[in-house]
C-alpha cells in the first residue's frame, strides 16, 4: 500500500471517528502518512468527520454530515480512541 498519493492510489477514505476502536492509528501503522489524513475539504485521501471521537481541528464536521450523501462517502463508519494532539502526532 502506498504511505501517499504521490507513490500511488490511495482509496478516498471517510472515517467517523468515535470513542471505540482505532481505525485511524491502524492505517497510520501500516505506513500512511499524517498528510493524507485531513478534513473532507483537504488534499489527504482520508477524511475526518467527527463522532464523539477525534478531530484535525474545529474544522472537522460530524459525522451526520455523511448521512444521506451523494457526494459518493456512504456506508459504515469507523470509530477510535486515538486522537490527533496539537503536535500533530497521534496519541491514544
Amino acid at each position: 500500500m502506498p504511505r501517499n498519493r504521490t507513490e500511488g492510489d490511495i482509496p478516498l477514505t471517510a472515517i467517523a471517528t468515535g470513542n471505540v476502536d482505532k481505525l485511524q492509528c491502524l492505517l497510520r501503522k501500516i505506513g500512511i502518512d499524517d498528510a493524507e489524513f485531513t478534513n473532507p475539504d483537504g488534499m489527504g485521501r482520508i477524511r475526518f468527520y467527527n463522532s464523539n471521537g477525534s478531530k484535525i481541528d474545529a474544522n472537522t464536521p460530524l459525522a451526520d454530515v455523511l448521512k444521506g450523501t451523494t457526494a459518493g462517502v456512504k456506508g459504515a463508519s469507523y470509530r477510535s480512541r486515538c486522537s490527533w494532539n496539537t503536535r500533530k502526532r497521534w496519541t491514544m
